[in-house]
């Protein structure tokens, strides 16, 4: 299993604890929090992967971010339509487009959320497809509050220090 998958899979499960101790024996609150950080980490859009898709193009990273903001919540709505009506094969369309739009940006939970999506209504899982467009709806809610700030700050040259993961324009 990947890093980034093990990471999903620790972030949907904490989510989802409602038990008053986890596996781990934590308390909820602290599930929460440690959810909250592994959260912050993961719902981001992968800037410097994204830059270099873009050689660099602060410019272009933060149209395709624009776009992508725009196309991730009208493709939840229709998949979430689709699915209201059971066409599973149209789902799984919609769910690997979202998909590929993701990884493009390095968004990479909601491409995480999309595969999930997609692979269920490939086997027609029904009950999974429904869990996972849960998912899906919550993380690009919080997916969506952070995009103003990210797209404010791609297109900076003195990125706010707090979004550490923005590398320095270099001169040229």
């Amino acid at each position: 299993m990947s890093a980034s998958r093990k990471w999903c899979v620790v972030v949907n499960f904490l989510f989802h604890t409602t038990d008053s101790k986890t596996r781990d024996g934590d308390s909820p609150s602290d599930a929460v929090s440690i959810s909250t950080k592994a959260v912050e980490s993961l719902l981001s859009i992968d800037v410097p992967q994204l830059l270099s898709r873009c050689l660099g193009n602060r410019d272009l990273a933060r149209r395709l971010i624009e776009r992508f903001q725009i196309s991730t919540s009208e493709l939840e709505g229709k998949i979430e339509k689709a699915l209201s009506e059971l066409q599973l094969e149209e789902v799984s369309l919609l769910a690997h487009r979202l998909k590929g739009e993701a990884a493009n940006l390095g968004a990479n939970l909601i491409r995480e959320n999309s595969a999930s999506i997609e692979d269920a209504c490939r086997e027609s899982q029904l009950p999974i497809a429904v869990g996972a467009l849960a998912d899906l709806k919550q993380n690009n809610k919080l997916l969506q509050e952070q995009l103003p700030v990210l797209i404010q700050n791609v297109a900076t040259s003195d990125p706010d220090p707090k979004l550490s993961c923005l590398p320095k324009r270099q001169p040229r």
